[in-house]
């Protein structure tokens, strides 16, 4: 692990805000001793770069600990072709997230006829990370399998679309 991408990546990350920290104190303690609002102006710049930089480093690190304890990617990849397959979710449009990143959107129907997106990945990595100290605890007690429910669906609909997917994965299975 040592010398995963990822690894490599968080470890570059920690000196570029070690070297930022560093630039922003000098300059916080220009900004407060002269007063004038072109130091002042520029400390600020490098506090958001810093804290830009801190986030993105935090993101990486709840991404390589979420694989760590839960080996997240693949069972949030199973759980989406799960529920694409027996037609509980459907792709529909994209979005672009805080980074510009463009990505697909699954949504599902709920009983209200309206569509919700199902969580992003990355979207649960953030959520688990939030909560970190309550999710380490819970893998601890063997608690490490991901669960996507389409809880606003009408559970008849559920029912019948899981019927649906088994018999035709049953039948496939069968012909083997």
């Amino acid at each position: 692990m040592s010398d995963s991408p990822t690894c490599l990546n968080a470890r570059t990350s920690l000196e570029a805000i070690r070297s930022l920290k560093q630039e922003f104190e000098t300059a916080y303690d220009l900004a407060v001793s002269s007063g004038e609002e072109e130091d002042i102006k520029r400390a600020k710049e490098l506090k958001h770069d810093l804290e830009t930089k801190m986030k993105a480093l935090q993101e990486i690190l709840a991404t390589q600990e979420a694989e760590r304890l839960y080996d997240l990617r693949r069972q949030y990849e199973a759980q989406v072709t799960l529920l694409k397959n027996a037609g509980l979710v459907t792709e529909e449009g994209t979005e672009t997230d805080a980074q510009g990143v463009e990505r697909k959107i699954l949504v599902m129907t709920g009983i209200d006829k309206k569509t919700s997106p199902i969580p992003s990945y990355e979207t649960i990595v953030s959520r688990l990370y939030e909560q970190r100290d309550l999710f380490r605890t819970k893998a601890d007690q063997g608690f490490t399998k991901l669960l996507l429910v389409p809880f606003g669906m009408s559970l008849d609909e559920i029912i019948v679309k899981f019927k649906v997917h088994l018999l035709k994965y049953n039948g496939n299975n069968i012909n083997r």
